[in-house]
């Protein structure tokens, strides 16, 4: 997913002290110091001559990256709650197949999956841990807190980091990104051949 100013502010918190509802990091200290250095200017990608629309970013506030996972967990959620029955297999077309052209697929297994390798090689192996009990297996915070030795406080400061450190591997991801979640379920060539808009919310 190519990201642009306007898509992360419509993602991001308005109260954010890092970005200030932007979802741009730059943070303003108040101080009766010297004022520092300016921050360093966002990175971007460099936009094809003559082209009008804004360039994508490489770096978004952490708030962003937290509401991503937020997200793309409450589609993980919800594609694990459903019934087996209401869980409907698509087909892809895959050009210039050999045997066939046409794939079968289960999108909400394949969902579910990704969005566990994500965080599998993402994080560190105590935060993986965390990630497991909690976020894939719905365990209650007391529960897993004391299974792992944390303190409960801990644990909670933990599940932010978590948040932002896999919210930037998935906004990031190239070529088939988790995010926005309605975008992995509609095949690409049909998405892209009636210019479907995609919701950003989970």
């Amino acid at each position: 997913m190519e990201w642009t100013p306007s898509i992360a502010a419509e993602i991001s918190r308005y109260g954010c002290p890092e970005c200030a509802g932007t979802g741009i990091p730059v943070r303003r200290r108040l101080s009766f110091c010297p004022p520092p250095p300016p921050p360093p200017t966002v990175t971007t990608l460099a936009a094809a001559p003559g082209d009008g629309d804004p360039e994508p970013l490489v770096r978004l506030c952490g708030c962003v990256y937290r509401a991503v996972f937020r997200a793309c967990h409450r589609r993980f959620v919800f594609c694990g709650k459903l019934d087996p029955s209401l869980r409907r297999i698509s087909y892809d077309r895959t050009p210039r197949a050999v045997d066939r052209t046409l794939t079968w697929v289960r999108r909400n297994e394949d969902y579910r999956a990704d969005f566990h390798h994500c965080g599998e090689r993402s994080l560190p192996k105590h935060l993986y841990q965390l990630f497991s009990f909690y976020h894939l297996h719905g365990g209650k915070m007391a529960m897993v807190a004391r299974r792992l030795g944390f303190a409960e406080r801990r644990a909670w400061e933990y599940v932010v980091e978590i948040e932002r450190i896999v919210g930037r591997e998935i906004a990031h991801l190239q070529p088939y990104s988790l995010f926005p979640p309605a975008g992995y379920m509609v095949p690409a060539n049909r998405a892209t051949r009636a210019n479907e808009p995609l919701r950003r919310a989970g």
